[in-house]
């Protein structure tokens, strides 16, 4: 079958652009890809990879909640914490972001238990060099009784041992992400809140939208209207809710209810 000149034309272009499309895949394959870790990013760069994004509410936000309470729960025994799901997921029916907030208070005098076994007895043994006078008998463990410095920043590095990202950190306060990526979210992402115990507003807030379902959607409405401009700005995001936020808040704790027992839901 004879082929035109202009088709000949139009074969000997392809050929040629997919020669070009081979060079650069050969020099692409030869270059050193250096991927920048989250710790080095700058803040606008982190916000350009993970943009606030609202979603319809998904029923199995509970069963993540759940789930990581269980694990949090394990991990954290030592320090009796109080966990509790909160934030936008925790609420049924409205849009949110695909991230499970999750509070964890702590006691302000808590100790940290250590289990008596073997490695657990020379640990003590070195502790604070020798001086056992610190170490008691707590719920039939030995007990180390460390200020509230010493017991952040062990409960700091277990976190951090475990996974979790420290976002943020203060005398009376710390978060910690999981599920961030140099790539992008993960599947599950979670943001978690340490506390003192009774530092507990954003339970009031939760257990007052649950309750007052029209409010809830007053909250969602809100949002969704801040995310054009906020898309990439979380600050911003999350300072244009904190009036409502607080009002909210403070209705709630004038009626003096709160559900915390049940927030392991």
């Amino acid at each position: 079958m004879a082929i035109s000149r202009k088709k000949f034309k139009d074969m000997e272009v392809s050929r040629k652009e997919l020669d070009g499309m081979e060079v650069v895949r050969k020099e692409f394959d030869g270059m050193e890809v250096v991927r920048k870790e989250l710790r080095d990013m700058t803040l606008e760069e982190l916000w350009a990879l993970f943009p606030i994004e609202l979603v319809p509410h998904r029923a199995e936000w509970i069963d993540w909640a759940r789930e990581e309470i269980a694990l949090l729960s394990g991990l954290l025994s030592a320090f009796s914490p109080v966990i509790s799901h909160i934030g936008s997921t925790a609420i049924p029916n409205i849009w949110a972001k695909p991230i499970v907030d999750i509070l964890v208070e702590v006691p302000m005098s808590v100790g940290i238990n250590v289990i008596m076994d073997e490695m657990g007895r020379e640990k003590i043994d070195g502790m604070r060099g020798g001086d056992r006078n610190k170490i008691e008998v707590v719920g039939g463990y030995p007990t180390v009784m460390g200020n509230r410095a010493e017991m952040w920043q062990g409960l700091k590095a277990l976190m951090e041992e475990n996974g979790y990202i420290c976002m943020s950190e203060s005398e009376e306060r710390m978060s910690f992400n999981k599920g961030y990526t140099p790539e992008g979210y993960a599947e599950r992402v979670f943001h978690i809140h340490f506390h003192n115990v009774g530092d507990n507003d954003e339970v009031y807030f939760r257990d007052y939208l649950i309750a007052h379902p029209e409010i809830a959607k007053d909250y969602e409405a809100l949002k969704l209207s801040l995310l054009p401009e906020c898309r990439n700005n979380r600050d911003g995001y999350t300072e244009a809710k904190t009036d409502f936020v607080r009002r909210i808040t403070a209705m709630a704790k004038s009626e003096g209810k709160l559900n915390q027992h049940s927030s392991i839901v």
